[in-house]
């Protein structure tokens, strides 16, 4: 029932802004995924580029919300609360790897407080770490997209009581 739902969605929003979902999923973000650098863009920035390249004569924020929301469902890119990732298999590799890696924090003694528990400067560093092994990538990471994505994939929370100490439950 659920996929259904969802199926039924996705048509709805693909029938109502035909063009613009195709213009985006063919033209505009294969081009973006070679363009740009970072691996995470706000969602203004990603509108601002969608409004300037889709040749829509009306295309207000309902739609780019519809269309964003569209791509998110459909695997093209993850739309986050003020990001959006334009290449999932990135997200992957450069940010998800290296923070459920065991071998990223506990190179950090001084800096990782306990099992579980790094503080978001622990977290880029380990994003750097990683990075730096991987010199031919040319993918820009921040640690603040990064944090924002790690919580909203439920991979990591910040804790009440410490601003910027966040648990990983895997580790």
């Amino acid at each position: 029932k659920f996929l259904s739902t969802v199926k039924k969605e996705l048509l709805q929003t693909a029938r109502k802004y035909p063009s613009v979902c195709k213009a985006i999923e063919k033209q505009l973000l294969p081009r973006l995924r070679l363009e740009r650098r970072d691996l995470f863009l706000t969602k203004t920035e990603f509108t601002s580029f969608v409004k300037a390249e889709v040749q829509v004569k009306i295309i207000g924020n309902n739609i780019l919300s519809d269309v964003v929301e569209f791509l998110h469902k459909m695997g093209q890119i993850v739309s986050l609360k003020r990001h959006v990732v334009l290449n999932i298999q990135q997200l992957s590799f450069f940010v998800l790897g290296p923070v459920m890696s065991p071998d990223s924090f506990h190179k950090y003694p001084k800096m990782y407080l306990r099992d579980g528990w790094v503080t978001k400067e622990v977290i880029g560093q380990a994003l750097q770490d990683f990075k730096k092994r991987h010199q031919e990538s040319v993918v820009e990471v921040d640690v603040e997209p990064a944090v924002e994505a790690l919580e909203e994939l439920g991979v990591c929370f910040e804790l009440e009581d410490y601003p910027d100490v966040y648990c990983i439950p895997s580790h």
